[in-house]
C-alpha cells in the first residue's frame, strides 16, 4: 500500500496557549481520488517527531500543502519550513515523488533557489491556465497573494502551465518526480476533473521507474 506523508499548516492559538498542526479533512478523499488506496500520514511540524517517521525502507509520496506564508518570522512557521526541507532532502535521497500545492509549491521553489513575487487578482478568483504552447487547458481555483513569476522560477524547474498574467501555475522538476501546482486540488471547482487528470498523468509517468 502506498504511504503518503502530508505536511500541515501550523496555527498558534494564543488564548489557549496552543500551537496546532492542521490538515484540511478534504485532503483524504482528494488523495484517494488521485492515487488510490493508501495510508495517509500527517507530518508534525516538529523536527524530531517528523524525523522519526522517516526510515530507509519507507518509499512514500510526499505532499507539501498550503497555509502559512513561506517567509513568516514566527518560530512555529520556521520549524514547519525546516520539516519540509527535511522531507525534500529525504525525497532527493530516495528519488521519491513530491506534490507541492500552493504554499507548498512556493516553498519548493524557494528551497531550490528560486524566489517569489506579489500577485494581484489571485485570491478567490478562478482563472484559466495555458500550456507552454499557449493553448487553453482548464480552470483552477486560486487563493494566493504570493506567486512564482517566470523570472522567479528555480533553475531546476520547468514551466508546465501559466496563467493569463504569465505567472507559473504548475512546474515540474527537470529530473526528479516532483510537481508543483498553485491551485488547491482539495478544494473542488468547475475544473476539478481536469486538474486531477493533469496531476495523475504527471505521476503516472513514474510508476514503473
Amino acid at each position: 500500500m502506498l504511504t503518503v506523508l502530508v505536511s500541515q499548516r501550523v496555527e498558534v492559538v494564543v488564548d489557549r496557549g496552543e500551537t496546532r498542526d492542521c490538515l484540511d479533512r478534504a485532503w483524504y478523499p482528494t488523495l484517494l481520488e488521485l492515487f488510490g488506496e493508501q495510508a495517509v500520514v500527517p507530518v508534525p511540524n516538529h523536527i524530531a517527531a517528523a524525523k522519526s517517521l522517516l526510515t530507509d525502507s519507507l518509499r512514500p509520496l510526499i505532499v507539501l500543502t498550503g497555509g502559512n506564508d513561506v517567509f513568516e518570522t514566527q518560530p512555529e512557521v520556521r520549524e514547519r519550513n525546516s520539516v519540509e526541507r527535511m522531507l525534500l532532502e529525504y525525497a532527493t535521497k530516495h528519488a521519491l515523488p513530491v506534490l507541492a500545492v500552493c504554499r507548498g509549491f512556493q516553498h519548493l521553489n524557494v528551497m531550490l533557489g528560486g524566489g517569489l513575487s506579489t500577485s494581484d487578482g489571485h485570491v478567490g478568483t478562478p482563472h484559466t491556465l495555458y500550456s507552454a504552447d499557449g493553448s487553453e487547458e482548464f480552470i483552477v481555483n486560486s487563493f494566493h497573494n504570493e506567486a512564482v513569476g517566470e523570472s522567479d522560477l528555480a533553475e531546476d524547474l520547468r514551466v508546465e502551465l501559466r496563467s493569463k498574467d504569465k505567472l507559473v501555475e504548475a512546474a515540474a522538476h527537470k529530473i526528479q518526480p516532483w510537481l508543483g501546482v498553485m491551485w488547491h486540488p482539495e478544494r473542488s471547482n468547475l475544473g476539478h476533473v481536469h486538474q486531477m487528470k493533469f496531476i495523475q498523468r504527471f505521476f503516472d509517468r513514474f510508476k514503473d521507474s
